[in-house]
């Protein structure tokens, strides 16, 4: 492995990895400890402290690249206690997968993550692939024996191709797995199963998870494991094609003088770039760009286990995105088509030198997704804006939002679903259109290197002060039943978690408040009216401010109109699917992203 290493400075930051994992591992069990926070996915834990099946098997594989002797003996040991997790019953539901965490079994669980399959999966194999020859003989074929039953959960599962980065990862365990073990039969699978992710995404001009910069690079490392380990051609050639499609959305994304990945994001995990991320890309481009000081203290805690256990490779074509300074663009990407248009995904994205706007035109206010985001300020120092949906001060996944946007400005109608779901679209439905809740708020979220960012507050129009550039945001009209919104200007040092991902930004903020005060049920059925219209757009030094959104209401349809940009959308809360097909959004009379 030491192939991927492309200087002796990654391999001291590796030593440094794998030493960090070297403290966090317990010898009783032969598992890496790690905390879980709040608001994670699947399990009932929080707040303690757990031992990790998926970590502690990076673990064996940063330890097997170490090599020496005494990690070499560990890796095996946390090797067979990983195996005895698998649910090895061939007639349970969970077959073939794993648990988080020691200590909580698969039925323990809130919903099993049958991803489990995959992300192990892949690990085992690259353990046996790379490293086979120091395991024991007794190991590698309890290791095939994990695979193949692997392989059974995913087939069986067989996720489709809109499911970008698993159905990425599985065709390549299954792929892999049946070469290792010689069988036709998962061999044929993987093939079928490519070709048809390769046509659908093709067909669409993007993966469905779009510009998401927290599995982008987990699909690309996937991608290139694949190049290390398959030998079928044709598998292979389908995953260049891939490979192309995701390093060029990528590349049309970056913004060169903050170096972030322009909005809108399908699923990101922060608000900014990591270094992570700037890592993987200057890596790829064999640091024909320096986005990360290697000697960086403390650089080697950013990173993750396995970080070097591939590397991707841009395609030649794209490098200038990386290197030159951004030239304006604007451009619309229906990423999904479908037979009923009203349901297609649309994002609209500008890039200029100086700032970025990224918006989808319809879309909920998920925790992982950025749908209405902008950029600013340096690499050194970069700034973020975000519209946020708040539910007691965690982002709500019913809030919607449709939006018109042509560059550098944007329309949107914030709404609400009735039978989606509250922290995650799906794991946490509403029960019967209601919350308790003691705040709901949308807010404009200011974060990153915010000390010299000022805001002014001008009847309903604010003013955001970012270096050479103006945020001015217009709240036209705002009902929420019988609540008479508030709007402030807060600030506050905020903390984002979501089970092992946590970070604590200082943020300055437009708040909508639509409730503050004692827990209450908030019914939104039961609501006549329940929208708010808001503006917003980015100005140089010396731009003349647009004007508030004008408003009317007809129908059960709230029509907002600013310029040449228009949205409609339901007065009321809608069903999530009611709430598409109901909504719309306009550029000079045009639905806008039709005529792109």
């Amino acid at each position: 492995m030491t192939d991927l290493f492309l200087n002796k400075a990654e391999e001291k930051i590796f030593a440094e990895i794998v030493k960090r994992s070297d403290a966090a591992f317990d010898p009783k069990e032969n598992m890496l400890t790690e905390w879980r926070g709040k608001n994670g996915y699947h399990s009932r834990l929080e707040e303690c402290t757990v031992h990790g099946v998926a970590g502690s098997l990076e673990y064996a594989c940063d330890l097997m690249c170490r090599g020496k002797e005494k990690d070499v003996q560990r890796a095996e040991r946390i090797l067979w206690r990983v195996l005895s997790l698998q649910d090895r019953e061939t007639d349970s539901e969970t077959f073939g997968i794993w648990p988080y965490f020691l200590e909580e079994s698969l039925s323990e669980m809130d919903v099993p993550d049958w991803n489990m399959a995959d992300f192990n999966a892949k690990r085992l194999y690259y353990l046996l692939k790379e490293h086979g020859e120091r395991l024991s003989e007794e190991s590698k074929e309890r290791i095939k024996e994990a695979l193949d039953m692997a392989c059974k959960s995913i087939m069986k599962r067989n996720v489709g191709p809109w499911y970008s980065n698993i159905s990425i990862m599985g065709a390549y365990v299954v792929m892999a797995t049946g070469e290792l073990l010689e069988k036709e039969e998962l061999q044929a699978y993987a093939l079928k199963r490519m070709e048809d992710l390769c046509e659908f995404n093709l067909k669409h001009g993007a993966l469905q998870e779009y510009n998401s910069p927290s599995y982008t690079f987990i699909m690309l490392q996937d991608l290139a494991a694949i190049f290390r380990h398959v030998k079928n051609k044709g598998f292979v050639a389908l995953a260049e094609k891939l490979n192309d499609l995701v390093w060029r959305c990528l590349a049309q994304h970056y913004h060169y003088r903050t170096a972030q990945w322009a909005g809108p994001h399908s699923r990101l995990y922060g608000m900014l770039q990591n270094e992570q991320i700037l890592m993987q890309i200057q890596r790829a481009l064999h640091y024909r760009i320096l986005l990360v000081d290697l000697d960086t203290a403390g650089l080697a805690d950013t990173l993750p286990r396995c970080f070097f256990s591939a590397r991707s490779h841009c395609p030649e074509e794209l490098i200038p995105y990386f290197v030159e300074e951004t030239k304006e663009s604007f451009q619309y990407t229906r990423y999904l088509w479908t037979e009923d248009e009203r349901e297609d995904d649309i994002a609209a994205s500008y890039l200029t030198k100086d700032f970025t706007l990224g918006t989808f035109q319809k879309a909920m206010f998920w925790n992982q997704r950025r749908s209405h985001i902008s950029y600013f300020g340096t690499r050194q120092e970069p700034v973020y804006c975000c519209m946020r949906c708040l539910h007691d001060f965690y982002d709500y996944a019913s809030g919607l939002l449709v939006t018109a946007q042509e560059k550098n400005r944007a329309l949107t109608i914030f709404g609400f679903g009735l039978d989606g779901g509250d922290s995650h679209p799906d794991l946490d439905k509403v029960k019967e259109s209601r919350i308790k809740a003691y705040d709901l708020r949308v807010r404009f979220e200011v974060g990153g290197a915010v000390s010299g960012v000022l805001i002014r507050r001008e009847g309903n129009e604010f003013f955001v002060e970012v270096g050479d550039c103006t945020i001015h945001i217009l709240v036209a009209s705002v009902f929420f039943g019988k609540e008479k919104a508030v709007y402030n200007v807060t600030e506050e040092r905020h903390v984002e978690e979501t089970g092992d991902h946590r970070e604590t930004n200082r943020v300055k903020c437009v708040d909508i408040v639509l409730y503050q005060g004692e827990e209450t049920e908030l019914d939104f059925a039961g609501m006549e009216q329940c929208f708010g219209v808001t503006g917003f757009e980015i100005l140089h030094k010396g731009e003349t401010p647009g004007k508030l959104p004008g408003v009317t209401v007809k129908d059960n349809t709230v029509t907002a109109v600013m310029g040449n940009l228009k949205v409609a959308a339901p007065v009321k809360a809608d069903t999530m699917k009611g709430f598409l097909h109901h909504s719309c959004a306009w550029v000079n009379d045009c639905r806008a992203g039709f005529l792109s």
